[in-house]
């Protein structure tokens, strides 16, 4: 009978291209992989690669079977989140808001982790820039939304999770010395280029100048 652990080698060797490589990211070793893939092609009764001075290849049949392999692996972990989610009686929706820097930075792994872990949760996703989010949830509309602070939060739950800092980045032209602090009262008059009022950034900007 060919094992689960024998599977993940062969679809490592394949997707690695390399016993080496896929005993690193097997984390075990290059006999142990080769035994493995030796053992899966013993039960079969074919060469699922072929090995030469060039590196491993897969044969025609070690095509078809890693399609079927990775098909069986995504189905058993597919049941294990389920049932790991059933168990937690966890379902329903949630509607977040996010800026624009989150959704294209740091959105698509988080979230993917997530749904595998709760597949039972509709995950509902509005992107917008702070002050329309804030709204968005005062009205209700969103269950939470990640926007930087600000005095428009009042009547809300707000929960600080990191701080960061603002910089105003300007031309060479404004020829400040590069890599040293400047004060902003050491400065002629600026043109700024600011994000609209509705914007939580733009209201701090105001009240510090």
């Amino acid at each position: 009978m060919i094992t689960l652990r024998q599977l993940r080698s062969v679809v490592a060797v394949y997707e690695e291209a390399s016993f080496t490589r896929a005993a690193h990211r097997e984390n075990a070793t290059q006999s142990g992989i080769s035994q493995h893939v030796g053992a899966v092609e013993i039960a079969l009764g074919v060469s699922l690669f072929e090995r030469g001075p060039d590196g491993v290849q897969p044969t025609a049949v070690g095509r078809r079977y890693y399609n079927h392999a990775v098909q069986v692996l995504r189905q058993l972990e597919l049941a294990a989140v389920e049932a790991r989610a059933a168990s937690t009686g966890i379902s329903g929706t949630v509607r977040a808001g996010l800026m624009p820097m989150f959704t294209r930075a740091a959105l698509p792994p988080v979230l993917d982790r997530f749904l595998k872990a709760y597949p039972e949760i509709d995950a509902q996703i509005i992107e917008g820039y702070s002050g329309t989010l804030t709204d968005m949830v005062r009205a209700e509309t969103l269950d939470f939304a990640l926007v930087p602070a600000g005095s428009s939060d009042t009547g809300l739950t707000v929960t600080h999770l990191v701080r960061d800092r603002e910089m105003l980045v300007s031309g060479p032209d404004m020829a400040l010395p590069h890599g040293k602090p400047v004060r902003l009262s050491d400065l002629p008059p600026l043109n700024m280029v600011v994000p609209t009022r509705s914007n939580v950034r733009r209201e701090r900007l105001e009240a510090y100048f």
